[in-house]
């Protein structure tokens, strides 16, 4: 009874969060185009673009898989597969408000005029930590995706 219930908390949570990183990662990306590094923008830079674009395939593969999950779910399947959601959000959520955190770069916890709001990625990025724990850390959800859907031992 409770895995049932996890697999629906899992992938209508992740469908909820991946949105919420859609959201979030366009207006990063708004922000990311707006500010200067060096007098150049920041999106000239190979390795800014490549991280966005990075962040930009996570988010979407994270709907995919949720999408994927939720429909498992409301057949009346109860996939272990919700695992892999759970791992791939915390995965996704790291990624993006890592991104958020080197965009506001080595003074992040310090408030200045026309920066990201820095109250709101720190909250973010924090929040993101702790929910990486809750409904199973991610070496549990590993041991799921190994036993359940891996078909291997459990050691």
């Amino acid at each position: 009874m409770a895995l049932a219930t996890l697999v629906h908390e899992r992938g209508i949570y992740t469908l909820r969060r991946q949105t919420e990183m859609r959201v979030a990662l366009d207006e990063l990306t708004a922000q990311a185009a707006a500010t200067q590094r060096g007098g150049r923008p920041l999106l000239d830079d190979p390795v800014w673009r490549r991280r966005l674009g990075r962040c930009e395939v996570m988010v979407e593969m994270m709907a995919a898989q949720g999408y994927r999950t939720a429909e498992r779910a409301a057949s009346g399947d109860a996939p272990a597969e919700s695992s892999v959601d759970k791992v791939l959000l915390a995965n996704v959520e790291h990624e993006v408000l890592g991104f958020a955190l080197d965009l506001l770069g080595p003074f992040a916890t310090v408030a200045r005029p026309n920066c990201l709001d820095r109250e709101r990625w720190l909250n973010d990025y924090f929040f993101c930590r702790t929910a990486s724990i809750y409904g199973g850390t991610g070496e549990i959800q590993r041991n799921i995706i190994a036993t359940s859907i891996l078909g291997l031992p459990r050691s």
